[in-house]
């Protein structure tokens, strides 16, 4: 029963003129669900769920699918820091609460009777719980500020009031936890004379995709009905989608106008009652008659500060981040600004409850967010420790259990390795999944190009890096300069690409094979893959430079090589010198073939009866090789 009335109280709040935020019953989930989920024990320790959307699945069928958090009141329990709370200086004030004819007094001197946690605490509907504003002067504010650490995406706020309103609600948001505030929405009984904006509401004002984060100014009119406990029967409601396009799949501007992570809220009052003449949206004068602002709360003479606390003035409304220039929306004082007469002090502002219905925010790509337990290794060992002796540790900062190939807080980008289409937001059309890139196992790693991705039609567009097993290409699916493809293996196989096998002495030097045939380069008059043999009507010789020569010329070369041999020479020449790095060479010798030869660099080679030692590569070992030519 009672999960059907918050149903229909969450309907109600961002229900304006017939226009509902869109929730399912189905999608929404308890608080007291959530506590429930929480307490029972999860599989993973070092992993803590606080939200949760069960039916919210991100696979169906193996198919990705759009899923969510849950939606809920992201607010329940959280802390709200106020400006001014009643006596909380300790100071006591006595606050008088006049409901159905009856005048009710007490009198305020802690700040937890009265304090901000009254805000956020579990709504009961006959919940009687306040919190009440120090004493406020006017032409001062009091700010209640929000912070919930992660991007949430927010539908509605809604304000509970239990006694006087103020003159004007300013709603600020931040999207980078403070850093900068961006006005969401204003209330004011005057909205031309607080932000010198026209009176209007989210129904009359023509917003479209071009001014869709158009910041509006509501009319804020007090409630002459109240309940037992001081309540109105008016909920100050602001909506972030009523009103503005919201056709599915949203715009990229309309859910950042929805998006936040801390929440400020202004209450001011005008810098003085005496010119209470009001403006409509064209600036022209209203009766000040038809002004009755509710006295739920009054502030007693006698007992109190005295007005002592002068609150913010509004030109200082977020002196605490000094980010929003409030120029443009300031106050006008009045240049005969008179004090309270003696003996008066400020009003109170009250409010029950403060509700922000919505999401935690993850594009679309998971239906949990957690908290992560951080163990404290900054601490020696003997102080990491608590009395139980288990170590230390504390729930980091909330993000998403991302799905779909993506990561970060929110699930705002692609994994490494899943580039190969842009990043987007999931949608009930589409989930939009990560791609993985096409490295064909050869690399976890790539980039986006989105030249690449256009020239596709938008089918590919990543990039590998760092390809591995001797690959290179924008897929790693070529062999490396000194590789061919070995053809009888898949292109993804560890060994596809194999080394180059170019004999030193037959292919042409300082160049490789073919990637994809394996040839080798050849000198004239030398063929085989690796270069290895001559060719038909080749003979072989012992040139470097031409290591095979046309069988007309051979017999001039072997003649001349005779005569270069037949020379007189003395006996000790005959004699084999031996290399400084080598062991003398047998006296038989026969004159080397190619097939003989590793591959290598060739060096260089004496041609008399000396002997030349090289290094050569076989396979994968060095093997020291005498080279020796004879003449036959």
């Amino acid at each position: 029963m009672m999960e059907i009335m918050l149903l229909f109280r969450i309907i109600a709040l961002v229900t304006l003129s017939n226009h509902i935020v869109h929730v399912t019953p189905t999608d929404l989930i308890l608080h007291s669900d959530l506590n429930k989920k929480n307490s029972v024990e999860e599989k993973d320790s070092n992993v803590k769920v606080i939200y949760e959307a069960t039916r919210s699945v991100c696979y169906t069928k193996g198919q990705a699918v759009e899923c969510s958090p849950p939606f809920t009141n992201i607010a329940e329990n959280s802390e709200i820091k106020a400006t001014s709370t009643c006596g909380e200086h300790g100071q006591p004030e006595q606050v008088c609460r006049y409901t159905m004819g009856n005048t009710k007094c007490e009198v305020c001197n802690t700040a937890d009777k009265f304090g901000t946690h009254l805000l956020t605490d579990r709504h009961q509907m006959n919940n009687e719980t306040c919190w009440i504003s120090g004493s406020v002067q006017p032409g001062n504010t009091v700010n209640l500020t929000l912070s919930l650490g992660k991007r949430f995406e927010v539908y509605y706020i809604s304000l509970q009031p239990c006694g006087q309103l103020p003159d004007s609600i300013a709603l600020y948001k931040s999207s980078d936890f403070g850093v900068t505030w961006r006005p969401w929405q204003y209330f004011s009984t005057d909205c031309y004379r607080a932000f010198r904006l026209p009176t209007s509401n989210e129904h009359n004002a023509q917003i479209s995709l071009a001014n869709i984060q158009e910041v509006l100014c509501v009319a804020l009119k007090s409630s002459e009905i109240h309940d037992s406990s001081g309540q109105s029967s008016n909920v100050i409601v602001f909506s972030t989608t009523i009103g503005r396009p919201s056709t599915q799949p949203w715009s990229s501007a309309l859910i950042d106008w929805m998006t936040m992570t801390d929440l400020r809220i202004s209450l001011m009052r005008f810098p003085d009652h005496r010119d209470d003449i009001q403006h409509d949206s064209n600036g022209l004068f209203l009766n000040p008659s038809m002004l009755k602002p509710s006295k739920m709360f009054h502030v007693g003479g006698g007992v109190g500060n005295g007005g002592s606390y002068g609150g913010l003035n509004i030109n200082h409304i977020l002196s605490e981040t000094g980010t929003l220039d409030m120029s443009q929306h300031r106050y006008q004082s009045d240049q005969h600004y008179s004090k309270l007469p003696s003996g008066k002090t400020g009003v109170h502002f009250a409010f029950s409850d403060l509700s922000v219905g919505g999401r935690c925010k993850c594009n679309g790509h998971s239906n949990r967010c957690v908290r992560d337990k951080i163990t404290d290794t900054t601490s020696s060992a003997a102080n990491n420790k608590d009395n139980n002796g288990q170590v230390k540790s504390h729930w980091g900062p909330l993000r998403c259990d991302c799905h779909h190939n993506t990561e970060g807080t929110d699930c705002e980008r692609c994994s490494p390795g899943y580039l190969d289409r842009p990043w987007a937001r999931g949608t009930s059309e589409s989930a939009n999944e990560c791609k993985r890139c096409d490295c064909n196992l050869h690399s976890n790693s790539c980039i986006f190009s989105n030249q690449l991705y256009l020239m596709s039609m938008k089918v590919s567009g990543g990039v590998c890096q760092d390809c591995q097993h001797n690959t290179v290409g924008r897929r790693c699916h070529n062999c490396a300069t000194g590789y061919y493809r070995d053809w009888t293996k898949p292109v993804s196989h560890d060994q596809v690409c194999l080394e180059c096998r170019c004999h030193p002495i037959g292919s042409v030097p300082n160049q490789h094979c073919d990637r994809k045939t394996g040839q080798c380069p050849c000198k004239p008059g030398v063929i085989g893959q690796a270069c290895n043999r001559c060719q038909d009507g080749y003979k072989q010789t012992r040139l470097h430079d031409a290591p095979c020569i046309k069988a007309t010329e051979h017999y001039a070369y072997r003649r001349k090589e005779s005569d270069q041999t037949s020379l007189p020479v003395k006996s000790e020449q005959m004699k084999p010198e031996p290399s400084p790095k080598c062991p003398s060479c047998e006296k038989s010798k026969k004159r080397i073939r190619f097939k003989k030869f590793c591959r290598c660099e060739a060096g260089k080679f004496c041609f008399s009866y000396h002997c030349s030692c090289h290094l050569f590569r076989s396979g994968f070992h060095l093997v020291r090789f005498h080279i020796y030519f004879s003449v036959d």
